[in-house]
């Protein structure tokens, strides 16, 4: 998309005449390469060219996921522009639900006062009549709109005309070697406790810690503890600030799913 807008503060505000003009140019040329094709992932490389900036992804499936990673190398050396990931999908609804972080808002399609809107880790479009729907989770773009009703944007580089400072440079951002990454992950149902659970496995994953073989006080296994519904999500385990000797500890959780 041409962003062409001379707002006053460039980097964090979004014309809607900008966002409703057609694209200036799409990445499609695409070249196709399988770089992975065994029992626990197959993958496939995607080269892509948009003016003079270069676009690689690496699509994958894992044996033991449920979603489709999708991971961006992109060398953006387009100016004045804002690139952005489409997601036509055939589930139709006039709301979409998008990820706050500790809730989660439903907004309609795009409207003159609303149409660049923020989300955490997803958004998600579940179809009308409650059967089925399509999540988008984001390890790193929080920026998304939706023009009709069955198509997400997500907004993945943006580089503005202006600058907010004749310092600021920013309509230098992101021009250069860009890396983030988007999973698509369909469910049942309306949206709700397992695209949130797929979101964190997916911004969250475990990391693999190598030791020396020695014995552990734990055992080969320990859980500090257990929830009866993946609907509960635990989002922070601490002990108490005002005294971190008293044998206290603090639990956050909050409800993932309506």
């Amino acid at each position: 998309i041409s962003d062409m807008g001379s707002l006053s503060y460039p980097s964090w505000e979004i014309r809607k005449e900008d966002i409703d003009k057609e694209p200036k140019c799409y990445a499609n040329t695409p070249q196709f390469g399988v770089v992975e094709n065994g029992a626990a992932r197959v993958a496939v490389k995607v080269t892509r060219e948009a003016e003079h900036s270069t676009v690689t992804q690496l699509v994958s499936l894992a044996s033991d996921s449920e979603y489709i990673k999708v991971e961006n190398f992109v060398d953006w050396k387009s100016r004045r522009t804002m690139l952005k990931a489409v997601f036509p999908f055939s589930c139709f609804n006039s709301t979409a639900s998008y990820d706050l972080g500790l809730g989660i808002i439903q907004r309609g399609n795009n409207s003159e006062n609303l149409y660049e809107v923020p989300a955490q880790k997803w958004a998600d479009i579940t179809d009308k009549s409650g059967e089925f729907g399509v999540s988008i989770l984001s390890d790193s773009k929080h920026g998304w709109d939706k023009f009709n009703d069955n198509t997400l944007r997500l907004t993945a580089i943006h580089t503005p005309k202006k600058n907010y400072r004749i310092d600021s440079m920013q309509s230098m951002m992101d021009l250069g070697k860009n890396i983030y990454s988007y999973a698509v992950f369909s469910h049942k149902g309306n949206v709700g406790s397992d695209t949130q659970l797929q979101a964190k496995m997916f911004t969250q994953p475990l990391t693999a810690v190598v030791f020396d073989k020695h014995q552990g006080k734990l055992g080969t296994s320990y859980s500090f503890g257990g929830g009866s519904s993946e609907a509960v999500i635990v989002r922070a385990i601490k002990l108490p600030h005002h005294n971190i000797d008293s044998g206290e500890i603090i639990v956050r959780f909050n409800e993932g799913s309506n």
